[in-house]
């Protein structure tokens, strides 16, 4: 499914998804959330930063569920949690996309938009698999 994020994500050496550990996605979960709240004070509404934000958002949500879901029931998150946390990077992906279909044609947003497209499809088909089968 990031394969296709991967071509036009340009991540730090050991920073990419399939290498960081848990306490790092739970960290950049974190963080994102408190820039989040920081730019509902300080800038409201639909911006680019907030749709970036968003967009990295989404990951730690995806990859921090998928990891527990691989651990089986005795990962400590309850069946409604893992099905929250997905939906969240679900539309946390889609709000950014939306967003940052507004930026220029041939700008880093716009190859973000463009090169995700395959990804909602089938984040929105593994969130349906899960969610109807947990």
């Amino acid at each position: 499914m990031f394969d296709e994020l991967n071509k036009i994500t340009i991540y730090i050496s050991g920073y990419e998804p399939d290498k960081m550990s848990d306490e790092q996605f739970k960290r950049k979960l974190q963080l994102c959330e408190e820039v989040l709240k920081v730019l509902d004070k300080i800038m409201p509404g639909q911006s680019r930063k907030r749709g970036m934000i968003k967009y990295e958002l989404h990951l730690p949500l995806v990859m921090l569920t998928n990891k527990q879901l691989q651990n089986g029931p005795d990962c400590g998150v309850s069946p409604d949690e893992l099905k929250n946390n997905l939906k969240r990077g679900l539309d946390n992906l889609k709000e950014s996309l939306e967003i940052l279909k507004n930026e220029p044609q041939g700008s880093f947003e716009s190859k973000i938009v463009e090169g995700s497209k395959d990804s909602v499809t089938q984040l929105e088909q593994w969130v349906g698999t899960v969610c109807s089968s947990i």
